[in-house]
């Protein structure tokens, strides 16, 4: 699905979590509730273009990114 109010960013949700992606010039910032979901996405990716996987963002134009792990008690 794409995003009504930026049409760079697309997003799926299914039974499996919810994924997004982000375009920017020829960057691509994929996020989602789960590892698997991620990771087939890439490969998808990886067979129809040459990509190169930077690993986690830790900055996205000039924004510094935190990893922070959600618990419940």
């Amino acid at each position: 699905m794409v995003n009504e109010s930026d049409s760079c960013v697309y997003s799926k949700s299914g039974t499996h979590g919810v994924l997004s992606i982000c375009l920017y010039v020829n960057d691509m910032l994929i996020f989602g509730t789960s590892v698997d979901v991620i990771k087939l996405t890439k490969d998808f990716l990886n067979s129809k273009f040459e990509i190169r996987d930077l690993g986690e963002a830790d900055l996205i134009l000039g924004v510094k990114v935190k990893k922070y792990e959600f618990g419940f008690c």
